[in-house]
């Protein structure tokens, strides 16, 4: 078998890169058609996504009951959509800064917020708007509530939208710059209602006791993701690695097969056997680790990923072994990897055989 050449390496890193990509299709595809959908049902999957949607519309109907949002039922807006709500909400808080008035003072959210719920002082508030809202407002001029106002040419602009008149193109601009600023300041209530939570009014509920409720089943929904990632990586590392190469002719891999190589034992240059398959297929799994981080990488929050330090460590293992196996490649006279060395085989291409 002397004439027989060991495959090249950057044929090597192909037969190796189509592995990896049969490995990614499949782990997905199974995780999406068939892991998930049988896991559904045994952990009530869909019992959990309904009731934090309930949830969330109870810490909606929270802040609406303390007068921290509103939203317009004339118009197309959801009442469960922060989106449309806080825009509906930025609505009638400038309505009041024009307005001025005693009917449209309840959708000042920051004064219902820092002075009524907290009971700060009006100065603290007034620092806030100066300091988030800036430079829209008066620092000596004050509304009816006792809070900042609007200058002047602001007031004039905005005033437009309530007398259903067209703004011009700065007043437009004007207001989504407000809108943004308004924001900025309104994400500063709901964090420190993550800290210092939220009562309702009849104290059948707080904040904080809904947002767990949500927290808890987002992490048995996260797990059931994780389980399944991990069921369709293995599942699929077992058919293309194990059951298919064990079942073929000569216990070549799908990869190989579409390539065109057969892997031959280096001692005589005879087909591989069942045993040898066994090596070559946790050799390839290990090879093939990197997959795991992908499959959940769509469905798992954003923010509980990375709490998943699996999906991390497992990963890096696939990693760190391959650039060993390149470092070992390169270091030996043979230019073999840890596979061949392993499983003491080659692999070659099928038409250098016949």
């Amino acid at each position: 078998m002397e004439n027989i050449s060991v495959l090249k390496t950057k044929d090597r890193i192909l037969a190796y890169l189509l592995d990896f990509a049969l490995t990614f299709i499949i782990s997905i595809l199974l995780f999406n058609v068939v892991i998930f959908q049988i896991s559904r049902p045994i952990i009530s999957y869909d019992n959990f996504i309904e009731e934090n949607q309930q949830i969330e519309k109870g810490i909606f109907d929270l802040l609406y009951e303390h007068e921290l949002l509103f939203y317009d039922e004339d118009e197309d807006s959801d009442k469960y959509t922060f989106n449309d709500a806080i825009s509906d909400t930025f609505y009638h808080f400038v309505e009041f800064l024009v307005k001025n008035d005693e009917e449209s003072s309840k959708y000042d959210v920051f004064y219902n917020y820092y002075i009524d719920i907290k009971n700060e002082d009006i100065s603290f508030l007034n620092n806030l708007k100066i300091e988030y809202l800036s430079p829209f407002f008066e620092k000596d001029i004050y509304l009816i509530n006792g809070s900042v106002s609007l200058k002047k040419e602001y007031i004039d602009e905005f005033n437009l939208l309530f007398l259903d008149q067209e703004m011009n193109i700065k007043g437009y601009e004007d207001y989504g710059d407000l809108s943004i600023s308004f924001v900025n300041l309104y994400q500063k209530i709901l964090e420190d209602i993550k800290v210092n939570d939220l009562v309702s009014i009849k104290n059948e509920t707080t904040y904080l006791n809904l947002r767990n409720k949500i927290n808890f089943n987002d992490k048995l929904i996260n797990d059931n993701y994780f389980y399944c990632s991990l069921i369709s990586f293995f599942s699929t590392t077992l058919l293309l690695f194990l059951i298919y190469p064990l079942f073929s002719k000569k216990h070549e891999s799908f990869g190989e097969v579409t390539l065109k190589l057969e892997r031959i034992k280096e001692k005589d240059g005879s087909y591989i056997k069942r045993i040898e398959v066994i090596y070559i297929f946790l050799i390839k799994t290990i090879e093939c680790l990197p997959v795991i981080f992908f499959i959940p990488l769509f469905k798992i929050s954003f923010t509980l990923y990375s709490s998943y330090l699996a999906l991390y460590i497992i990963p890096l293992i696939g990693v760190l072994f391959l650039i060993a196996n390149i470092i070992f490649i390169y270091t030996n006279k043979t230019r073999r990897g840890f596979l061949e060395s392993i499983s003491k085989t080659n692999l070659v291409k099928e038409d250098t055989l016949s």
